[in-house]
Parts: C-alpha cells; sequence; structure tokens
C-alpha cells in the first residue's frame, strides 16, 4: 500500500499537466485578470456564495491555473483582500505620517480627509468600487478568516488613526472615539461601495458617482459627529 505522501506526490504529477492547460502561467496579466474577475464575485456572493468554478469560467482560464497562482479558493479570497488593502494602508500611513511631521499639531478635519482620501481614490479605479462592495461585506462576515484578515491589513494604521483623533479631540473620552471610528468606517463603505439610494432619495439632484462631492460631504459629517456632543436620549 503506497504512503499518503506517495499518493499526494503522484496526484501532484498527474495535475502538472493540467496547469499548462488554457492560458500559461507565464502568460502577462493571467494572475490580475483571476483576481479582477474572483473580485466581482466575491463582492456578490460572498466567500461562501461564491464557487472557483464561476471565478474561472468568467476569467476564461482552468482551476489549475487558480491553484498554480493561489493554491485555493481561500488564498484566492486573501489574495483579492491584500492586493488593494495593503497598498490603500499604505496610504494612509503616507499621508498621516506627512501630517504628522509638520511643525504644527494636524486639524481633524485634516486627519480625517487623510483617513478618506485613499479609499476615494481607489474608488476611482477600474474596479474600485467593486472592492469597496467586497470591502463592505468582508467587514460583515463574523468568520475568523474575515478577523484575522481585517486585522493583518487595517488593525495597525486604525489604531495610528485612533491616536491622532484624540491628540486632536484631547477632552473627548476615548471610548467614545472608538465608538465614531467605527461609524466613520461604516459611513465611508456605505457612501462610496454604490450601494447608497442618493440618487433615489435626492430625485436626481445627487450622484453616488460624484466622488469629489461625495468626499467633501462625508469629510464634513465625520468631522461634525467626532466633534458632537454625546447626548442623553
Amino acid at each position: 500500500m503506497r504512503s499518503e505522501r506517495q499518493a499526494t506526490a503522484r496526484d501532484d504529477t498527474a495535475e502538472r499537466p493540467a496547469r499548462r492547460a488554457g492560458r500559461r502561467p507565464g502568460d502577462s496579466g493571467v494572475a490580475e485578470t483571476i483576481l479582477d474577475v474572483a473580485e466581482a464575485e466575491f463582492a456578490a456572493r460572498g466567500y461562501e456564495g461564491t464557487s472557483l468554478r464561476e471565478i474561472t469560467d468568467k476569467a476564461r482560464v482552468n482551476q489549475a491555473l487558480v491553484r498554480y497562482y493561489f493554491g485555493s479558493k481561500e488564498g484566492l479570497y486573501r489574495a483579492v483582500f491584500l492586493r488593494r488593502g495593503e497598498a490603500l494602508t499604505r496610504e494612509r500611513l503616507h499621508l498621516l505620517d506627512e501630517l504628522e511631521a509638520r511643525r504644527r499639531r494636524p486639524r481633524l478635519e485634516e486627519i480625517v480627509a487623510a483617513f478618506l482620501k485613499p479609499a476615494m481614490d481607489l474608488r476611482r479605479q477600474e474596479g474600485g468600487a467593486a472592492y469597496m462592495r467586497f470591502q463592505a461585506r468582508v467587514q460583515n462576515e463574523p468568520g475568523a478568516l474575515e478577523r484575522e484578515m481585517r486585522r493583518k491589513v487595517y488593525e495597525d494604521s486604525t489604531q495610528r488613526y485612533i491616536r491622532a483623533l484624540q491628540h486632536a479631540l484631547p477632552r473627548l473620552d476615548p471610548a467614545i472615539m472608538y465608538w465614531r471610528m467605527v461609524f466613520m468606517v461604516g459611513a465611508y463603505f456605505y457612501a462610496i461601495s454604490g450601494a447608497n439610494r442618493i440618487e433615489v432619495i435626492s430625485r436626481g439632484q445627487c450622484r453616488s458617482t460624484d466622488i469629489d462631492e461625495s468626499f467633501r460631504q462625508l469629510v464634513s459629517f465625520v468631522v461634525g459627529g467626532l466633534r458632537a456632543p454625546l447626548l442623553d436620549v
């Protein structure tokens, strides 16, 4: 009886020709095409509701190529999250570094704008709306995988922004700041993911595709909320 390791090795050998089917692994842009399609599919149906077959059919590749580049469906899910998420975090930290390197203390509206601007700039990119819908879905998923991905990508930058906001509002109870940070994140996801009904509510006067106006309105709303007194209701 062959060992499990021998069986795995023979199975892997049997898979190798399949990896060469369709577009070759070395072809330019294949991995990006898979990521683009997976991003849209995960955004629409989530991790559990999306199958690899749906992704590979729309990307026009075979499943062996997904295994070649990403290892598994979970590996692909992680790669979709990290591709834009890490770039978003780097830009946020860069903007905060610039603010804190100046001689004067950053104003509250500058900190809020620095946090929100990278997400708005991402929304302008091709596929940016799909990614923001995907991010909103990940934020609402209770699974350990989603928690681990969010922690890996966003925890350090979020804590830095919380500290910066606390310095700008030193009289605000730290516990209140945590609540308001959560509300800020929720507001920007909803505002720029394309899921809001601003066109319907405003009867055409406002457009969710107007990124500059969305940014201006969102910064004003968040700054006002951060400064607001806690009401006894």
